[in-house]
């Protein structure tokens, strides 16, 4: 078998289509053209082709993630779920995330960093819903515990003040168990609630 032609891809000029005896069989880059050393008329064997295939399947898959992580942080669990609803095999999505991890394009720890104190700035949130959301995001349990022990252990409550100040302006909230039952509902812890409850009312009344 031989290379036959190799041509730019319409929509992706930097993948080049490789033709081998006149039928496509499989698209690299220039860069990986030259790695492999493939140009027009050279002989390639069946084993050869196969290996290329799984190189231009992963690089194609590699460069889907670095698209999907451009819009936001991923964590790896994200990127894995990314992948297969692309029905890429779990050992191809194995290789894109270990590359993207050797390249420092994605930390499970930092992510969870970041997730935690966005989320405490925008939307305040209990420890409780912030352990659910990084398990929801495929964080390891050790990674949520080292993350969520180093933020100050008066957060929490702060966070929960923070809420309750801003329910008690709407007038749906003005009983006082309903108001309870809410915070409670959000994951924060009955003893939080009272303190919270007891802080905001003093706050409101002086």
């Amino acid at each position: 078998m031989r290379v036959t032609d190799i041509s730019p891809q319409q929509r992706h000029a930097y993948i080049f289509n490789v033709y081998v005896d006149g039928k496509f069989k499989f698209g690299l880059s220039d860069t990986e053209l030259r790695q492999h050393d493939i140009h027009i008329g050279i002989d390639i064997t069946e084993k050869q082709i196969d290996e290329l295939k799984h190189l231009a399947n992963t690089s194609k898959a590699y460069s889907y993630c670095l698209n999907y992580i451009a819009r936001r942080p991923r964590s790896c669990g994200e990127l894995a779920d990314y992948l297969r609803r692309k029905d890429y095999e779990p050992a191809v999505a194995e290789q894109v995330i270990d590359r993207l991890l050797r390249n420092k394009m994605l930390d499970d720890a930092d992510f969870a960093r970041i997730w935690v104190e966005n989320r405490i700035l925008l939307k305040p949130s209990s420890r409780r819903r912030l352990t659910q959301e990084l398990r929801q995001k495929k964080i390891e349990p050790d990674i949520i515990d080292q993350i969520l022990t180093r933020l100050d252990p008066d957060i929490e409550l702060q966070q929960a003040c923070t809420l309750i100040q801003k329910k008690m302006k709407n007038p749906s909230y003005i009983d006082q168990q309903k108001l309870i039952q809410y915070m409670l509902h959000q994951g924060f812890p009955f003893s939080v609630v009272k303190q919270a409850l007891e802080l905001a009312t003093s706050e409101d009344q002086s």
